[in-house]
């Protein structure tokens, strides 16, 4: 299974996940995505990435996106358009919607 193979490799988890393993692979997973070997822009090169493309809702400001091109950092990152939040509509409002 990939996901084993990518447990491995990442973050030295040899055993399977499993109810009786996930605190393990929770507090190792955790305490190496506090360390420099796993900030982003360590990984996007790591995995020698040309473009990382990120969800974003219509509502969001895009203020990570600014930052990212004004820092240093040369990744190509780009958002892409999340609907959700302009098309599914909650239960309670659709009696407005339908009047009009």
């Amino acid at each position: 299974m990939w996901l084993d193979f990518a447990f491995q490799e990442l973050f030295g988890l040899d055993e399977r996940l499993s109810e009786a393993t996930a605190d393990l692979y929770f507090d190792t997973i955790s305490e190496k995505l506090r360390t420099p070997e796993f900030l982003p822009s360590v990984l996007y090169e790591r995995f020698n990435l040309e473009v990382l493309a990120t969800t974003d809702s219509p509502l969001d400001s895009l203020d990570d996106h600014k930052a990212i091109r004004e820092s240093n950092w040369k990744a190509k990152i780009l958002p892409t358009f999340r609907p959700d939040p302009v098309v599914v509509l909650s239960l309670r409002d659709l009696p407005k919607i339908s009047r009009g």
